[in-house]
C-alpha cells in the first residue's frame, strides 16, 4: 500500500471528538504528525487536514502491524492505548515508516566506558526493593554490553547515564522514556507503574524488559517495528523464553 496516496474522510468515523483530539496528540507525540507550538491558540485537531490525518494514521498502522486503512478503527484505538515507551517512533525529519530491527537514530557515545547512577529508589519501594532495582538494571546493561563495545559501571552522583523513577503519566501508559546519547542518555521510569521483579502477570510490568528497551535508546538505537525486537515500542508482556 502506498501510504502517500491514501485520502480519507475521518469524519466518517464513529469516534467522538475527544478521541479525535487524543489521537491527534498521540500522533504528534510520536512524530507521525509534525509538532505544533505550545503557544498555539488552535486545538490539536483543528490544525490537521483530513488528508494529513489519514496519511498519519496509515503510517501508524503500518508501523504497528495493523491493517492499513488510514481510518481510525477499534484495533487502531486499542493499539494507541497499549503501554509503551515514551520515545517517538521516528526522528522528526524522517518520512520512511520502515525501521530496521536495530537502527541507530540518536547519535553515539564518543567513548567506550560509560557510567550510570540511579536515583528515586524511594518512589518504587512498595513495588521493587533497592536490591531488585540494582540487579535488574545491571542485567539490562549486561545485555547491551554483550553485543556492543561499550561497558557500563555504576557510580554515585553524576554519571554519563542518569537513571531515575519519577511520575510520567500514571500507570499503563508511558512506561519509560530515555534521551539519546546526543541529548545525554538519561532514562526515566514511571514510578506509577506496577513494576515486577522477575516473572510478571498480565497486570504487572516486567522491569527488566522495559529497562533493556530503554537502555537501547541510551545507546542511540531507535524503535523497530519488528515485534520480536527488544526495541519494539509496545509492551506485550514478559516472555521467559
Amino acid at each position: 500500500i502506498c501510504i502517500s496516496s491514501i485520502v480519507v474522510l475521518t469524519k466518517s468515523s464513529s469516534f467522538s471528538r475527544d478521541v479525535e483530539i487524543d489521537t491527534t496528540a498521540y500522533l504528534r507525540r510520536f512524530n507521525y504528525l509534525p509538532s505544533i507550538s505550545e503557544n498555539s491558540l488552535e486545538s490539536e485537531s483543528e490544525l490537521v487536514s483530513e488528508n494529513d490525518m489519514g496519511i498519519a494514521l496509515a503510517r501508524f498502522q503500518e508501523f504497528a502491524g495493523l491493517k492499513v486503512t488510514g481510518i481510525m478503527d477499534e484495533a487502531t484505538y486499542k493499539k494507541m492505548k497499549q503501554p509503551r515507551c515514551g520515545v517517538p517512533d521516528f526522528a522528526e525529519e524522517s518520512t520512511n515508516g520502515r525501521q530496521k530491527r536495530f537502527s541507530l537514530q540518536g547519535g553515539r557515545w564518543h567513548k567506550k566506558r560509560l557510567t550510570y547512577s540511579i536515583s528515586g529508589y524511594a518512589n518504587v519501594r512498595n513495588k521493587l526493593t533497592r536490591s531488585q532495582v540494582d540487579i535488574t538494571i545491571r542485567k539490562a546493561f549486561n545485555f547491551w554490553q554483550a553485543v556492543s563495545p561499550l561497558t557500563f559501571t555504576k557510580t554515585r552522583g553524576h554519571a554519563d547515564i542518569m537513571i531515575k523513577f519519577a511520575m510520567i503519566d500514571g500507570p499503563s501508559s508511558i512506561l519509560g522514556e530515555t534521551y539519546y546519547p546526543k541529548y545525554g542518555g538519561d532514562a526515566t521510569f514511571d514510578m506509577a507503574e506496577h513494576w515486577k521483579f522477575g516473572y510478571s502477570t498480565r497486570s504487572e510490568i516486567n522491569f527488566l524488559q522495559v529497562a533493556t528497551h530503554e537502555f537501547g535508546h541510551a545507546m542511540g538505537l531507535g524503535h523497530s517495528n519488528a515485534r520480536g525486537s527488544v526495541m519494539h515500542p509496545y509492551y506485550g508482556g514478559y516472555d521467559r523464553d
